[in-house]
């Protein structure tokens, strides 16, 4: 019987543990980090906040795939007649293996899916004593075998490659404080450091001095040679690493073909089975089954790179007939948070993903037989699975001849090379779910690439005339590339945007593609491959430049090449011919820049979109260098804003229209001579503000906007201090005063733990700071802060602000200082949400950047100060004046 629509039956993934704090031995390995050792906040070896996130978003992706798409899971544990658990899981005894499976489970459970009215859904995790457990890795009977194996490569290869790399090993000893190469056991030691190294990054902790990228890169790679050769150099090997695993994999599915072959039902057996383990049981099993794992960006050692944390391999068992099943093994990488995790990733900064598989012979035939076999059997048809799981590799992501997708159109097109050089015929398949796969033949064997295209992806289609010689020419462009199209006619140039359009791709300025006299497009004959938009050379601005950008899953610092160009952020490899993304600016929040972070990062800006999903982190090489990225930015972003219809904003927007509206003091002080002056005053891009003032007199925050009877709101930070440099005496400084605000809300606790607590806040001279609430007393006693014990207290200047989504908290914003130093603050409601976050927003700007020109313009600011300066009797404050705060 022939089927088109293969069936799926059986699911088992196979998760490696997401990231985690080091081992305790690094104490001693390299006790120049400590610093960062303590920063955990955790046990040593168990999860981090990170690696938790990791495996939650590993477990939305499978619920995405298989309860909302596949709908092959129910979206409750309990199965959809409540007779018996579909989901199965089991971890290594390691305690972080069973924090991940606890975080899968939150991900593919979440809170609402648990049993009637209780919230949460609490899942099983089966797990073994570390003495008994045998089938996540080398144990039982293999353990002493294994041992002399390992015990034989230290003592030769393992000892060789030391020596091979002591000059390596020397500097990164000398970076430590100890030579933990000279340790009893130096490949562990070096694997240790390693991971420290990398735990580190990933928790967005600074590297010790002298400690780099490339430094780091080889160590990574000695360290990942040691663990293939003294792991899995022989077949013998490969066996102990995998211990019992493959048996228990095997017997699952042999469960699941025979279950449904007698026709059980899903009521009363297990649908999917979650394991976690370790990267060497995952790699083993690579190996058993002929497969390699290769991340682009890491370190790579015979066709293998080390496993991302979080990595999961999923395996499908199909059903095509009545007698033949089909094994499909499919995989998962961990992202950043702004894309949603799919099958394969495009490429990215150090983030690619690529399952490369061996292809054998064409998967046997399982008879009733075979599934009727007996345990002592099943062993004897481990080569069978084998054989059948290698053949049915995917590499890449589900072709468009898969059951459960539907094609939304496929043909022939020409594709451009990113550098603009080269066209090539390829056929492509655009399917339902937004992916856009291209291959080499019709026949759709020979997969060259995908691309993401569908809803939340950001990718927008422009047809481009006069661009090159080829005709129905049209650009493609994601968040990750833009790529160049050429259909054979404009007929089918015209349905292929509009398929595009119907999985998610919006349309920029949709311009009819068959009027050829609109050039939608025009060369910009000054910078070669560069275009401007005839709608838009006036109003977005342009720049380009070298900046360090911290990588989306290894959060290591790599300089981009960066430009501004068609309202997006596009950046390049460091020799400028290759393109790694590009970020459209329209709806997007850029902070205003830190001199010194407080985690010591300088030159620090950070660019997010609007619901605080996706984070660019940037570093400039200079403090004016990084004033000059942020205001052309934010320029750009002013550009889009004009586009805009009249119509009442919403969200984020709307934050930046009130805080531009919020009212601001003006006043005054008169010095007679230079010794009368207390103020202590500093650049902040190209505004001066106030830092200190012993005498209080000025309040802290406050911005210069005059001296004398001159304005200096248009002018430069330079300008400005030139003119009080040569102002006579007696010398009248004009200020505006930052925003105040008092008052109380809910405060999730920066430990990491989901603990929220009321506070009281207060905002003002440039800071925010919160108090513990006094639960006693009248509302004006409990906000009477000198009654109350001080938290915390922080400077608002580099920070960004943005409004969050937080399950079960509305109306929640978010101050970051850094990426590891966030404040969540819940309002009682929208209206004090917006009121609060407005504040924020407006105290950060003028803090960081001074006032903004839309805010000046609001409030009439310079004809005011003009009235000012001709009446000094109309300021609000006089110079003898004390303010206080």
């Amino acid at each position: 019987m022939h089927m088109v629509r293969p069936e799926l039956i059986h699911l088992i993934s196979l998760s490696r543990h997401g990231s985690r704090a080091p081992n305790p031995t690094v104490q001693h390995l390299c006790p120049n980090n400590m610093q960062n050792y303590q920063k955990y906040h955790i046990p040593p070896e168990q999860l981090t906040e990170r690696g938790m996130e990791q495996l939650q978003q590993a477990g939305e992706h499978i619920r995405d795939i298989y309860v909302k798409r596949k709908r092959f899971l129910n979206v409750s544990f309990n199965g959809p007649n409540h007779q018996h658990f579909e989901t199965y899981f089991r971890a290594d005894a390691a305690t972080r293996c069973g924090q991940s499976a606890a975080a899968l489970g939150y991900g593919l459970y979440p809170d609402g899916s648990g049993p009637g009215g209780f919230k949460k859904q609490i899942v099983p995790i089966f797990m073994q004593l570390s003495e008994n457990e045998h089938d996540f890795g080398a144990g039982g009977p293999c353990w002493q075998v294994s041992n002399e194996h390992l015990t034989k490569y230290a003592g030769t290869r393992g000892r060789d490659l030391i020596l091979k790399h002591r000059t390596l090993l020397q500097l990164v000893a000398s970076i430590c404080g100890e030579e933990f190469y000279l340790f009893k056991d130096p490949i562990m030691a070096i694997k240790d450091v390693a991971d420290m190294f990398l735990f580190d990054i990933n928790q967005g902790l600074p590297l010790l001095p002298g400690m780099n990228e490339d430094l780091l890169f080889e160590l990574g790679r000695l360290s990942f040679q040691h663990m293939i050769e003294r792991l899995y150099a022989t077949s013998r090997e490969i066996t102990y690493a995998c211990g019992g695993f493959p048996i228990l994999l095997l017997k699952d599915l042999l469960r699941a073909a025979k279950s449904d072959s007698e026709n059980q039902t899903a009521a009363t057996s297990y649908k999917y089975h979650s394991y976690h383990g370790h990267r060497e049981l995952l790699h083993g099993l690579g190996f058993m089954l002929g497969l390699k794992f290769h991340f682009d960006g890491l370190p790579s050692f015979n066709g293998s790179t080390p496993l991302i944390p979080g990595t999961t391999l999923l395996i499908e068992l199909h059903k095509k007939t009545m007698e033949e099943e089909r094994v499909q093994w499919l995989h998962h990488q961990d992202l950043e948070a702004s894309e949603n995790i799919r099958f394969s990733q495009d490429q990215t900064d150090g983030n690619n993903t690529n399952l490369i598989g061996n292809p054998r012979k064409r998967p046997p035939k399982i008879s009733q037989e075979t599934m009727n076999t007996s345990s002592a059997d099943e062993n004897l048809r481990l080569e069978d699975l084998r054989l059948s799981m290698s053949d049915s590799v995917i590499a890449q992501i589900h072709t468009a001849r898969e059951y459960d997708l539907c094609t939304v159109m496929k043909g022939w097109m020409e594709k451009c090379s990113q550098q603009l050089k080269t066209w090539n015929w390829q056929y492509f398949v655009l399917r339902d779910d937004g992916v856009l796969s291209f291959y080499l033949d019709e026949g759709m064997k020979k997969l060259k690439g995908t691309l993401n295209v569908g809803h939340g992806s950001g990718a927008q289609v422009s047809v481009q005339l006069n661009l090159t010689e080829k005709k129905q020419v049209f650009l493609l462009s994601t968040s990750l590339r833009a790529t160049l199209f050429s259909a054979p006619s404009r007929k089918l140039m015209s349905q292929w945007i509009s398929r595009l359009r119907s999985v998610g791709v919006d349309i920029v300025d949709q311009i009819d593609p068959l009027r050829s006299t609109i050039p939608f497009f025009i060369r910009d004959k000054d910078t070669p491959h560069q275009w401007q938009h005839l709608r838009q050379s006036d109003d977005l601005t342009r720049r380009d430049g070298f900046l360090w950008k911290r990588g989306h899953l290894k959060k290591n610092w790599k300089k981009r090449y960066f430009r501004i160009e068609d309202g997006q952020l596009q950046y390049f490899t460091e020799n400028k011919k290759l393109m790694r993304g590009a970020i459209p600016l329209n709806g997007t929040v850029v902070s205003p820049g830190m001199t010194c972070c407080p985690d010591g990062r300088k030159n620090y800006f950070v660019i997010s979109n609007m619901n605080h999903k996706s984070e660019l982190h940037l570093n400039a090489e200079t403090e004016a260098e990084m004033h000059e990225w942020v205001q052309v930015l934010q320029q750009a972003q002013s550009g889009f804003e004009r586009k805009k219809r009249i119509e009442e904003p919403l969200g984020f927007a709307l934050v930046v229209k009130r805080a531009e509206e919020i009212p601001i003091i003006s006043f005054y002080a008169t010095y007679s001579k230079s010794n009368e002056i207390d103020v202590v005053m500093e650049r902040k891009t190209e505004a001066v503000v106030v830092t200190a003032c012993p005498g209080k007199s000025i309040p802290i925050g406050s911005q210069l906007v005059g001296v004398n009877d001159k304005n200096i709101l248009p002018l430069t930070y330079v300008e400005s201090r030139d003119l009080l440099q040569t102002s006579a005496f007696p010398l009248t400084l004009y200020f505006i005063a930052p925003p105040f605000k008092l008052g109380s809300m809910i405060k999730k606790s920066r430990s990491g733990l989901e603990n929220w607590k009321e506070r009281v806040l207060v905002v003002s001279n440039g800071e925010i700071r919160y108090y513990k609430r006094n639960q006693k007393g009248t509302r004006e006693t409990c906000l009477d802060v000198t009654t109350l014990k001080p938290r915390k207290a922080f400077a608002l200047y580099g920070c960004y602000m943005n409004l969050i989504d937080v399950p079960d908290r509305p109306h929640c914003i978010v101050i970051v200082r850094s990426p590891s130093d966030k404040l969540v603050l819940q309002a009682p409601n929208l209206e004090e949400c917006m009121e609060w976050a407005s504040l924020i927003y407006c105290s950060i700007r003028i803090a960081s950047q001074g006032i903004t020109p839309g805010h000046s313009t609001n409030l009439q600011l310079e004809r005011l100060l003009d009235v000012s300066m001709e009446d000094t009797s109309r300021c609000s404050l006089q110079s003898n004046s004390t303010i206080e705060v």
